[in-house]
């Protein structure tokens, strides 16, 4: 939303140029183009593709899922941060031609993500705040570095009136 935005006022503002409706058009064609070469992508916008990509994974044909997922995620952080460069955003990400370090932490947070860490496939049933200490040691801050501190219990059930301090798990160690 914040790359979002930027990009949107920096157009309001005449920092970035608004692309006419064919310049508009062709970097959507590229950008769906750079896609295709990655299976989840192409299955996005191909639909009887993603119906022989899901046989395939069914199957257990697909010979290595990391790699599909590692590349999937590397698109949408590349296309993250050409928005971000576009828009004038503080933070570099990298670009559609390649990720800064930064850009690179956040492809290998998704991925982390998506394969829920090792702890199980419980991401339907936590928030993003829901983290073991043993994923809490895995999430670190994009700026600082900083490892995440597990918070004493599930977000949605925590009580939201106790301070910052009182929330987090106090037996973490230091």
């Amino acid at each position: 939303i914040d790359i979002a935005t930027y990009l949107v006022l920096s157009c309001i503002m005449g920092e970035t140029k608004v692309p006419s409706k064919e310049e508009i058009y062709q970097m959507n064609k590229d950008i769906i183009m750079d896609g295709m070469n990655i299976p989840y992508v192409r299955g996005y916008v191909d639909w009887p593709y993603n119906i022989v990509l899901q046989e395939a994974y069914d199957e257990e044909e697909i010979p290595d899922m990391d790699a599909c997922e590692g590349a999937v995620a590397d698109y949408y952080v590349r296309r993250l941060a050409q928005a971000a460069r576009d828009g004038h955003y503080p933070v570099d990400f990298g670009s559609m031609k390649g990720l800064s370090k930064i850009g690179e932490m956040l492809v290998e947070e998704d991925i982390y993500c998506n394969n829920d860490g090792g702890e199980g496939d419980s991401r339907y049933k936590t928030t993003v705040h829901d983290l073991t200490e043993k994923q809490c040691e895995r999430f670190k801050s994009l700026h600082t570095e900083n490892v995440s501190v597990p918070l004493k219990e599930r977000w949605l059930t925590l009580d939201h009136t106790l301070s910052p301090v009182d929330m987090v798990d106090g037996n973490q160690k230091k």
